[in-house]
């Protein structure tokens, strides 16, 4: 289980629940840098597949959603917007390996 930040201090010292999703957001996206620059150069060794559910489960979690706001938009909307660059990645350095192996 990936162990996120607390950021319910940004959210006590704002008085304002979209600061700490802002921080909670930006300090997830950041962690995918390695997992970005890991599956450009080692394409084979990640899982697609995970990513695509991850992107197919955050825009159910968005449908789900009673209300929308950036409040409660902005976190999921993010992620799988990622993972799907992730896949759309993972699946053009497949095939530029691929063509180069020819």
């Amino acid at each position: 289980m990936k162990r996120r930040p607390n950021v319910l201090p940004v959210w006590f010292l704002t008085a304002d629940p979209l600061w700490a999703v802002v921080t909670l957001t930006v300090v997830d996206l950041l962690g995918f840098g390695p997992t970005m620059r890991k599956a450009y150069w080692h394409p084979r060794e990640e899982h697609a597949g995970h990513f695509a559910l991850s992107a197919l489960r955050n825009g159910l979690v968005i449908l789900a959603l009673e209300r929308y706001s950036l409040t409660t938009v902005l976190f999921p909307a993010a992620v799988g917007i990622v993972c799907l660059l992730l896949v759309a990645m993972l699946s053009w350095r497949w095939k530029a390996l691929q063509t180069a192996a020819y």
